[in-house]
């Protein structure tokens, strides 16, 4: 186990995703400056209760350590910053010595095993993301756009799981899965449910539990 500092947020952060971030509290200006000096992480964690600004706010208990990748210097301290994603982390106590909340920590190991028909899935979900990503620009008169996706199925869920529309709550049990196989399955099946309710939004006419383009039985 080991300490690392925590910055609770109304956002859910994955694995190889990029976040950006606006540091304009003092404690987190404080926190940043040592994780810059010291080329370390710092956690992203979701906010079970609280708010992201003034007073300390509750996280879950499973997180994802950002890395920093780049960081634009303002006025006052403030600072425009990237990071990327990499493990995901158990919170077993939080400190409260600092400015900023530090949790004891615990990296979460990853299973990556799957089998050839997991690695099916996988490519069936590249396939369902690209047509996630079409319906949902139609609907939401959004320009998005996805060039050079990843074959690898685990990267892909997690960008699927950034993208989709889906409350808080099922973004962190999608962050708390410890399989591959799981993950990859339970994120197709998010997005095709997702897909459904959106095409239903088209056309009242579709059914929202119809089946899509792509089964995974």
């Amino acid at each position: 186990m080991y300490e690392l500092p925590l910055f609770p947020l109304n956002t859910i952060m994955f694995p190889g995703m990029p976040i950006n971030l606006h540091i304009f509290e003092e404690r987190y200006k404080k926190m940043m400056n040592q994780c810059i000096a010291n080329e370390t992480p710092f956690g992203v964690v979701l906010i079970k209760s609280g708010q992201e600004a003034g007073s300390t706010a509750v996280p879950h208990s499973v997180g994802c350590a950002a890395y920093i990748d780049q960081v634009q210097p303002l006025r006052d301290g403030r600072m425009n910053m990237s990071a990327t994603g990499k493990e995901r982390f158990k919170i077993h106590e939080l400190k409260h010595d600092q400015p900023y909340l530090v949790g004891v920590v615990e990296t979460l190991e990853f299973d990556t095993t799957m089998s050839k028909d997991d690695t099916v899935k996988g490519w069936y979900l590249k396939k369902l993301v690209k047509n996630y990503v079409n319906v949902l620009s139609t609907v939401g008169n959004m320009d998005v756009s996805l060039e050079n996706l990843s074959d690898d199925p685990v990267e892909l869920a997690y960008l699927t799981a950034t993208l989709l529309q889906a409350p808080f709550s099922h973004k962190q049990a999608f962050l708390e899965i410890n399989a591959a196989p799981e993950l990859i399955q339970t994120i197709y099946g998010a997005c095709r449910r997702e897909i459904s309710i959106l095409r239903n939004m088209l056309d009242p006419s579709v059914s929202p539990n119809q089946e899509g383009p792509f089964s995974m039985n």
